[in-house]
């Protein structure tokens, strides 16, 4: 396994985020997952959140123990649900970009799915809030899924279709700055020149998309092939 090996010279000044897109295979991006999403989880859970006495970790890892015998409380790692979806007009999908993220980086939208919401009430309201496109919520399709442990996330891919606004040839795209810096509509064929390019390790355009074992690639290759 690259990873594990010889993919970096040395890695102990890169954030975990970092390593995302450098990966070589899907079990390295597997084992990334789990070291990563495990160690923070360890972490940040050293002390109980019942009692505030110091916890152990249990079972190889995967659980951890309050050292307080009258609270004796285990506790697991954590998951919260992300929906990140590919919405589609027509020939169009709509993409958008994280002011933190690398220049020209563009995405699939996603978000946290809320206490109470169902994974396809997440997709609508995530999408209207970061871009105020409406999902038509009959073409809700879901794709796969990729753990993401940025901190915690297990993240549900889909696809669906924007609702047609009469008079308008795409719905109009009114970005949330405190969510996303832009959001644009690109073409599929678009879409085919930037992941043969960047298959073909080709420098980033303008605009450019997450790596082949990202779970938004995967989306977006999904819809373009």
């Amino acid at each position: 396994m690259d990873l594990l090996t010889n993919s970096f010279q040395d890695t102990s000044l890169l954030r975990p985020r970092s390593l995302g897109d450098q990966v070589s295979s899907s079990l390295d991006a597997a084992v990334m997952a789990t070291a990563v999403g495990k160690g923070q989880w360890h972490e940040n859970a050293q002390y109980c959140s019942k009692c505030g006495s110091e916890t152990s970790p249990r079972n190889h890892g995967s659980s951890r123990k309050c050292s307080n015998d009258a609270c004796g409380l285990t506790v697991f790692p954590r998951v919260d649900p992300a929906a990140i979806v590919l919405v589609t007009s027509g020939d169009h999908c709509l993409l958008g970009r994280q002011s933190r993220w690398v220049e020209g980086r563009y995405s699939c939208l996603a978000g946290f799915v809320e206490l109470g919401e169902t994974l396809e009430d997440g997709v609508v309201r995530e999408v209207f809030e970061e871009s105020g496109v409406r999902v038509n919520r009959r073409t809700i399709r879901y794709i796969a899924s990729q753990p993401w442990p940025f901190p915690q996330s297990l993240m549900i891919g889909f696809h669906a279709e924007a609702e047609r606004v009469a008079g308008q040839e795409l719905p109009e795209i009114i970005v949330d700055k405190d969510e996303l810096e832009d959001a644009r509509w690109v073409t599929r064929a678009e879409l085919r020149d930037i992941v043969e390019a960047q298959l073909d390790g080709k420098e980033p355009k303008d605009l450019h998309i997450p790596g082949k074992y990202s779970l938004a690639w995967h989306i977006i290759n999904a819809w373009i092939s």
